[in-house]
């Protein structure tokens, strides 16, 4: 019979699992298939890729179901150590979990398979069979907290000790800290850790000794505790918390010091003692409200401002030093202040003018401008009454040049895209470039041996 389960394979996670058989179905069979292949040939070229990868995805899974041990089928004391070590109904729960992904798996690989019998293109199959393998992975995605518990269940199960329960054994239990394990090492050869404080031994340790010419199997087991094994590792108030003694710390009274600082509290509460119902009467205290709610007012009004401006309104963003300023916003802002606009505001006013050319030159300044000049040459009056220089024509776009049409210049630049296309592949450095590389000479490279000078020819 069967006394230890160090055989079973490891577990590998979801990311693993589904690596290995994606993997596997993309080395094991053909990846060239071309859309002018006929229907039935590209058909069979994406079922049997569905039907490999389901029939993979059953095997991998059924490997993990047949390697762990059926609790029914063992010794009722493997059975009752499996129960404590690992809770039979979680092992029960996982491995039904992969039973169950495996029959959805298969049903998946019916349906497509079925499914691809009516494909009538090569994308419309490789669509089909892209959904299939993507609803397997889904499938064996779910099993990735199950995954990890069995590989943990499968470490330990690989640590127990080889023990046969049809022999003669003595099992060694007790009270923690009482000797046991010092018991077995005394009587056995068994390598168990003996320290002087409790719970040292947390796992079961089988030694052998003979008495009276038989054979006797000795089993140390950790220490009893007078609580559900649930309940091991935590107690109600711990002595001892991360190294530190907090035992110490505990007040006995804290509790009825605490009822009493409640009720203090309450009685306070039913005399209004937290009620505070006074109106505010402080002028001072007043004013600094007002001023607050002034300040919180433009505030909003800055905020708003900033949003509007942030708004590009379907327009190009402006430089902030570019963005020209209003007269009248400036003059607001400078009364504000306090400050007299009326020179700032007048000479602004009399600069925005713009002064027009005029046809004549005046004179000192007493005369009309548009009086005659009688001593003026024709060529100085002709200048005179010259037209200003017209607007320069704007730039054109020099990609458009030369071609009648968009048509046209597509062509063209087809065209000529083909013809960098040598100078590309000869790896040119310009047109010019008529390097030559020299050329490795067969006769003496072509196969040769790595060992002498032998030839394969």
């Amino acid at each position: 019979m069967k006394t230890q389960w160090k055989d079973i394979p490891v577990i590998p996670n979801y990311s693993q699992m589904t690596d290995i058989i994606l993997s596997s179905t993309q080395r094991k069979l053909p990846t060239q298939i071309r859309a002018g292949f006929k229907i039935s040939r590209i058909r069979g070229f994406y079922t049997r890729k569905v039907k490999f990868t389901q029939e993979t995805c059953s095997d991998k899974l059924g490997q993990i179901i047949e390697s762990f041990p059926r609790l029914n089928d063992i010794h009722p004391f493997h059975r009752d150590l499996m129960n404590t070590l690992y809770d039979a109904d979680h092992l029960k729960i996982a491995l039904g979990q992969i039973s169950t992904c495996k029959s959805l798996i298969e049903s998946v690989g019916r349906d497509y398979v079925r499914l691809l019998k009516y494909g009538q293109s090569l994308y419309q199959c490789k669509q089909l069979k892209r959904a299939a393998l993507g609803r397997m992975a889904t499938l064996i995605k779910r099993l990735k907290d199950t995954f990890l518990y069995l590989e943990q269940v499968r470490q330990h199960l690989g640590r127990l000790p080889s023990i046969d329960p049809n022999t003669r054994t003595l099992v060694i239990c007790g009270f923690p800290n009482v000797g046991k394990s010092s018991f077995l090492k005394s009587v056995s050869r068994a390598d168990v850790d003996v320290q002087p404080y409790a719970f040292t031994t947390k796992s079961l340790f089988c030694g052998h000794f003979d008495y009276k010419y038989l054979r006797f199997q000795c089993i140390d087991t950790p220490g009893i505790l007078d609580h559900p094994l649930e309940e091991m590792y935590y107690d109600k108030i711990p002595e001892i918390f991360d190294g530190k003694n907090v035992a110490d710390f505990i007040d006995p009274d804290i509790e009825a010091k605490l009822a009493a600082l409640e009720e203090e509290e309450e009685k306070l509460e039913a005399e209004g003692y937290y009620d505070s119902d006074e109106e505010i009467d402080d002028e001072e205290e007043a004013t600094v409200l007002a001023q607050a709610e002034l300040i919180r007012e433009k505030q909003g009004q800055i905020r708003n401002e900033a949003r509007m401006k942030k708004r590009l309104k379907n327009q190009a963003i402006i430089p902030r030093k570019k963005v020209p300023i209003p007269l009248s916003k400036m003059d607001d802002a400078l009364d504000q202040l306090g400050v007299d606009t009326t020179d700032i505001v007048s000479r602004a006013r009399s600069q925005s003018r713009p002064r027009g050319r005029s046809l004549g030159r005046s004179r000192a300044g007493t005369e009309d401008a548009d009086a005659m000049d009688l001593d003026a040459t024709p060529r100085e009056r002709l200048r005179s009454q010259s037209r200003a220089r017209s607007r320069s024509q704007a730039a054109v776009n020099r990609r458009e040049d030369g071609v009648e049409d968009e048509g046209s210049r597509t062509k063209a630049e087809r065209m000529a895209k083909l013809g960098q296309k040598k100078m590309n592949r000869m790896a040119r450095q310009g047109e010019a470039d008529r390097h030559t590389t020299a050329s490795l000479q067969r006769h003496l490279l072509a196969g040769k041996r790595g060992m002498g000078s032998t030839r394969s020819r």
